[in-house]
């Protein structure tokens, strides 16, 4: 690992006075450790496993909101009810629902017993007979386009399936981070702060590196930007 802030002053000289661009920078990290071996920070390797990981739960989670959309968006044109019942499209129960019955006929083709079930074993119990009514309710005048050629019901099992498969996804990375974490002093007191969280604490730190190494908090804060 070539830690770039070494590099500053070498790239400041080489390029006093020129136009910089990212090909001058990249070839000046690339080739100062072998002029100068000092230029090896070999104490950050600890902890780039953890910030790959912390990077792909940002990705991940950014996928998720992204198919999330695109779901909203195919149940305004032929569901615009749904969300009367599920607000938040990419909840648990919601999911269940749309992988179970997809569209307002399917849901209306079950029946409340059928819709009940699924809303209760998604949510332990947390929605009623009155909510399953409700949805078959909505599903049965909805306003809704009908989809005669069944192009909006497979684009929207096709990506409930995908959002079910990136929210495992990023449950198992969740656990690994934590548990890479949980002995890290310096995670600990960044999650002690209000708001942060141990997953933002873990990608700060893992970001960071050692702490140590900043003189000031000054120069820590102008690190992170």
């Amino acid at each position: 690992y070539v830690d770039p802030r070494v590099t500053d002053y070498a790239r400041k000289m080489s390029n006093l006075g020129k136009e910089k661009s990212d090909n001058v920078d990249a070839a000046m990290l690339a080739s100062t450790p072998w002029k100068d071996r000092k230029a090896f920070d070999n104490t950050i390797h600890k902890r780039e496993p953890v910030s790959g990981l912390t990077r792909l739960y940002e990705s991940i989670t950014r996928n998720v909101t992204r198919i999330t959309n695109i779901i909203n968006s195919d149940l305004a044109c032929i569901f615009p009810e749904f969300t009367e019942v599920f607000p938040d499209v990419g909840s648990k129960t919601s999911i269940a629902i749309l992988d179970r019955f997809t569209t307002p006929s399917g849901i209306v083709k079950e029946g409340i017993d059928s819709v009940l079930k699924v809303m209760q074993r998604s949510s332990r119990n947390h929605y009623k007979k009155d909510d399953a009514e409700k949805l078959v309710s909505l599903a049965r005048d909805s306003v809704g386009i009908h989809d005669t050629d069944g192009v909006y019901a497979f684009r929207i099992r096709q990506n409930v399936a995908r959002l079910i498969s990136e929210k495992k996804h990023l449950k198992e990375i969740e656990e690994k981070i934590l548990k890479l974490a949980e002995n890290d002093e310096d995670v600990k007191n960044i999650d002690d702060m209000k708001g942060i969280g141990p997953i933002n604490a873990a990608a700060i730190v893992s970001e960071i590196g050692d702490i140590g190494q900043f003189d000031s908090a000054l120069k820590l804060q102008s690190y992170g930007g």
